[in-house]
């Protein structure tokens, strides 16, 4: 069996803090935690432990590759729709269950078709927003196969993602949010080590 420090010497070197917070938009106080030299996962671990909990959401959605991401917003969304959610929050996470089961290009537009329904965008409907933005072409279908793909624009996906973790925690009940949020951002590390985007410093 491969040891964990065996593994993770197969992985890619966790990616620097200043490469990831370039695109993303940090208070001030967050800001003071960055250096040149601080990787990613010790970054992120420098704003949960201040608790800039907020900071460390955004950071951490434009970290995650989008797909992962996706799955990491539609899971809070989840968690926070309950038993038996409305009608409108059931078609939101139906629809980025689909299309994080199999990402195909039909099943993303669904997906976000089913979010742009949303006339006030909640957890679900901003986790199916984060899944149309997280690749592939942004023409709508139909469009003629001699006309150039348009990509979709950097970081929206990552900031619907972040802002549909946010909700989530916010929920009904404002008080409890820095704890639920505390809880959504476990979670979130736990997607970063599971889709190989870093491992804990002291697994290395």
């Amino acid at each position: 069996m491969t040891s964990t420090g065996q593994a993770s010497q197969n992985l890619p070197p966790a990616p620097l803090a200043v490469q990831v917070a370039a695109g993303v938009e940090l208070d001030d106080e967050a800001l003071a935690h960055l250096d040149d030299e601080v990787t990613a996962p010790a970054f992120f671990d420098r704003l949960v432990q201040a608790e800039l909990h907020l900071d460390a959401t955004r950071f951490l959605a434009h970290a995650l590759a989008p797909r992962s991401a996706v799955w990491w917003a539609w899971g809070c969304a989840k968690q926070a729709a309950g038993d038996e959610p409305p009608q409108s929050v059931a078609r939101s996470l139906e629809a980025t269950r689909v299309w994080l089961a199999e990402p195909t290009d039909s099943r993303r537009h669904a997906a976000g078709d089913v979010g742009r329904e949303v006339e006030d965008p909640d957890a679900a409907a901003l986790s199916a927003m984060a899944a149309f933005f997280a690749e592939g072409d942004m023409n709508p279908p139909g469009t003629p196969p001699g006309q150039a793909p348009t990509p979709p624009p950097p970081g929206v996906a990552a900031k619907l993602a972040a802002g549909a973790v946010s909700l989530a925690a916010m929920g009904d009940d404002p008080d409890g949010m820095p704890e639920r949020l505390d809880l959504y951002l476990r979670q979130g590390r736990q997607v970063a080590r599971k889709s190989g985007l870093w491992v804990d410093e002291e697994e290395v």
